[in-house]
């Protein structure tokens, strides 16, 4: 728009001219300058736009020659399809290595921009704006503005910001068919490689000749890719890091694989007998006894080999005082309940199909490898047993009953499957496809697994994953939804909150946490607004873990973690489909909240009474499942009214600046959208979409406070996390207001108490209410629990005499009594054996340091009057 000057438009840079101002940073020649001569007869000048009456809207029928244009403008994309600006063309390299073993000089990121990427930089919406406004006729910038958005969005948290190699792979959303797809594809030189799965108009695209997989992404190519007239969006896939969630230590990698190897190398007789060891500790302690007449005959109820040691199905209680350590599964095979009829897929590192103990309710029809593209998911075997998870998932939900063989699974009439999708680079296309395989047959997913609980991410779904989710509970099992079942995380210890877990805290999964034999909360287990209930798992070094199958036919009664929880979480939903099989996901939701318990887990800290009256923990959502409770709920359920979604926006404070020890206080006044199709009465999730930029992004704390007074955490500072990149449009999530009614005023607390010198601004924010219009019908009576049956009594630990111990007495102790101390202040959360193997690692200080800072608002570690934990590992660290 520079006046009485020729405008041209360089589409092989993206850069606009002014007459003989300025140079293309491209030195082009031959047969490029020539095409470039040619679009320079397609010109406009500016005096000519601004005399008297506007022609915007009218230079098609003035300029025919825009056929011209656009074959000109693809040509010239054609020739610098590569991507690669001439003058820095030698300096790239070709990375053949893999992704772990690039050198240090791959990436330097000292390295000054070229000029090419200069100008793409800083003259690329000149020409959006040019081309869209002066072409389509569109009058706005911020159109223009929001059109290039759409064309080019990439997930602010999907996982670049700890990618360490990007892929020569796009994802290209293209309108107009698979043949232009592919026209497109090879005029760009690319490989087409079909559309990603069900995602219609969404094609794979490959360049041969990029790099496989390089620490910098290419932005160039991917605009080369959105800039053509048919493409909605595209996007460079790239690694993403992904962890199980069995009970693992994310800084200490290197001693745990230590140890497995240690493991491996143990004979089986010295594995068991320390295995019996344990057991013989354990079971003086809570005094249980394993013999079939004290249990009332419910171990000899199969002759599974690991039968007895599947605590958690039924009650093994021998005293009534003894806490109640029952999922109430028994019940409910008792009343001929097993699954069948339900198919069931774990997303994982493949299945062990073959195993003697899963091979008879193997489904193949919906089993499939992602890793290596074809239909058998039997993992990789290796000398570590790394890839034992899937299997130990599949077997807690589906193994055989009475074949002598490993334990029973949860729902052993049910079908299971297996998708083989982390043992290899896993990617946004990788994650997408698993989530969306085979929608119209499957009934639960399955996923223990999530981004690395370090306290360090922000992370969710990318396009696709995000993308699977949506199709999955609108498409799957024929519109009812598929029911995603997703672990809540292990990073407890490293001061992780799974809010800040996109997966776990999407309102399209069933986020489950974990609890211990004794009921409490582990020492690995993540605190968040968006878990909904909790299952059994491991906790303190001596406590049972989890029985299920193994690598090599084998079984073991080892698995651990959140991700040992969510299956057997899975396998009850299981029964309850069988039991109702038009069960919405929605429905699933409904039901788990009102029929989980809260008396077993009472005795922890942190419960709360929500409006609807509604008895809600961050640490377990809504509390311990009960299988008997859920199918006796779903028996006869009336199905939830229709999701309605309202929407608030903040009534004061927007663009608020926060500096450390101080907070900001916004406010959101909503109707409930009363008298509009969108309007909730009965909330289900809650939702805040927030934009908050800040020097350190650990050092925030959100508060999310409901119209009738319900008090929920959104984000607990995170000690690890020191990233400067804020959180943008992050939905943080919540159920904990379920139920009540949205029509008032929400308050949002955000502050910053880390006592350093951080600041930043408050973005743009939004709440987000989803529920019904009409109460649902199980709304309408008040929730009942049953607390005379499950609720035991535990003495306060608390209410301990006075600990006042000085230094000297100190080291009157001994080294076992020092450790029972330690244990102690804990609240049982630690074991001696947990305190000795910490303190070997050099770990014991951050981690007790965690678990502190998380109890802090609630049963803070060293609730003995007094006690100094700090005196105690002191003493024990001169002694060592």
């Amino acid at each position: 728009s520079r006046a009485n000057a020729p405008l041209v438009i360089c589409i092989a840079c993206q850069c606009t001219y002014a007459g003989a101002t300025m140079t293309c940073p491209f030195r082009l020649g031959g047969p490029a300058l020539l095409l470039l001569t040619l679009l320079t007869h397609f010109t406009i000048n500016a005096g000519e736009v601004h005399q008297g009456e506007t022609r915007k809207n009218n230079i098609n029928n003035e300029y025919p020659i825009v056929e011209i244009y656009h074959e000109v403008k693809e040509t010239l994309r054609n020739i610098f399809a590569k991507g690669v600006d001439p003058e820095d063309e030698e300096q790239e390299q070709k990375f053949d290595e893999p992704v772990w073993r690039f050198s240090s000089d791959v990436y330097d990121p000292t390295r000054k921009k070229s000029r090419f990427q200069s100008f793409l930089d800083s003259r690329r919406r000149d020409l959006l704006i040019y081309g869209n406004k002066e072409l389509t006729g569109s009058t706005g910038d911020q159109e223009n503005v929001q059109q290039a958005n759409i064309r080019q969005h990439t997930h602010a948290h999907a996982g670049q910001e700890h990618t360490n190699a990007y892929l020569n792979e796009w994802v290209v959303h293209l309108t107009g068919g698979r043949e232009l797809a592919a026209a497109v594809a090879k005029d760009l030189g690319y490989r087409f490689l079909g559309q990603v799965g069900e995602f219609r108009d969404v094609y794979r695209m490959v360049k041969l000749n990029h790099p496989a997989a390089h620490k910098r992404d290419s932005p160039t190519l991917t605009h080369h890719l959105a800039d053509h007239a048919q493409v909605v969006w595209a996007e460079q896939q790239y690694v993403k890091e992904r962890v199980k969630r069995d009970d693992y230590d994310p800084f200490a990698p290197l001693i745990r694989v230590k140890r497995l190897e240690d493991a491996e190398q143990e004979t089986k007789k010295e594995s068991k007998m320390k295995r019996d060891k344990i057991e013989r500790k354990r079971r003086s302690r809570i005094n249980r006894s394993a013999t079939a007449s004290q249990v009332k005959g419910f171990e000899a109820m199969f002759n599974d080999e690991l039968w007895d040691h599947q605590w958690y199905l039924y009650d093994t209680r021998t005293r009534a005082e003894l806490p109640k350590l029952d999922l109430q599964v028994v019940r409910v095979w008792e009343a001929g309940v097993t699954g069948r009829g339900v198919r069931l897929l774990v997303l994982d590192d493949g299945l062990e199909w073959r195993h003697t103990d899963l091979t008879h309710n193997y489904d193949a029809e919906i089993s499939y490898d992602f890793n290596d593209n074809d239909d058998d998911p039997t993992p990789r075997y290796d000398s570590h047993f790394s890839n034992s998870h899937g299997t130990r998932c599949a077997g807690e939900i589906a193994m055989t009953a009475n074949n002598h063989k490993c334990g029973v699974g949860v729902a052993y009439g049910a079908r299971v499957g297996g998708i083989r999708m982390l043992d290899g680079p896993v990617s946004d296309v990788v994650e997408g496809l698993s989530l969306s395989y085979a929608l119209d047959k499957v009934d639960v997913v399955s996923c223990s697994w999530g981004p690395t609980d370090d306290g360090q991410r922000v992370e969710g779904p990318g396009r696709l994953a995000e993308m699977s989710l949506q199709m999955g509970v609108r498409q799957g099992r024929g519109g009812l939804g598929t029911v995603y079942v997703w672990a809540a995380g292990n990073g407890g210890s490293a001061g992780d909150n799974c809010n800040c877990d996109g997966y776990t805290s999407s309102i399209f999964t069933l986020s489950i946490s974990s609890a211990s034999e004794t009921g409490r909360f582990p020492w690995y287990g993540e605190q968040c607004a968006s878990t909904l209930a909790a299952a059994y798992s491991s906790g303190a070094y001596t406590d049972q873990k989890i029985a299920t199958t193994d690598l090599h036919n084998g079984c073991t009664n080892t698995f651990t973690g959140t991700s040992a929880a969510a299956p057997l979480a899975a396998g009850i939903i299981a029964l309850a489909l069988e039991v109702n099989p038009r069960l919405t996901w929605r429905d699933i939701q409904h039901a788990v909240v009102w029929s989980s318990e809260w008396a077993p887990l009472s005795h922890n800290g942190g419960w709360t009474t929500n409006a609807r009256g509604l008895k809600v923990n961050p640490r377990f959502g809504y509390g311990l499942l009960s299988a008997e409770g859920l199918v006796n709920t779903v028996r006869n359920w009336t199905n939830v009214p229709q999701q309605r979604i309202c929407k608030a926006s903040p009534t004061n404070r927007s663009g608020a600046t926060l500096e450390s020890g101080g907070w900001v206080l916004v406010q959101f006044l909503s109707d409930g959208c009363h008298g509009g199709d969108d309007e909730v009465t009965a909330l289900e999730h809650v939702q805040l979409i927030a934009t908050i930029n800040y020097t350190r992004r650990g050092a925030l704390a959100i508060t999310l406070t409901s119209p009738q007074g319900t008090q929920t955490s959104l984000l607990t500072q995170r000690e690890s996390d020191r990233s400067n990149k804020g959180f943008t449009k992050w939905a943080f999530m919540s159920v904990h207001t379920w139920g009540e009614n949205p029509a008032g005023v929400w308050s949002l607390n955000i502050s910053d108490t880390s006592g350093g010198e951080e600041n930043g601004t408050i973005g743009e924010l939004e709440l987000v209410l989803h529920g019904t219009k009409e109460l649902p019908q199980h709304m309408k009576e008040q929730r009942s629990y049953r607390i005379s049956y499950d609720q035991v009594e535990f003495k306060d630990e608390s209410e301990e005499d006075e600990v006042n111990l000085s230094s000297q007495q100190m080291k009157t102790l001994s080294w076992d009594q020092l450790l029972q101390l330690l244990a102690k202040s804990t609240r049982s959360t630690l074991s001696t054996m947990d305190i000795e193997m910490l303190l070997q690692d050099g770990r014991l200080e951050a981690t007790l340091r965690n678990i502190q800072s998380q109890e802090a608002k609630l049963e803070s570690l060293g609730h003995i009057t007094k006690f100094d934990w700090q005196l105690v590992m002191d003493e024990l660290m001169a002694r060592r």
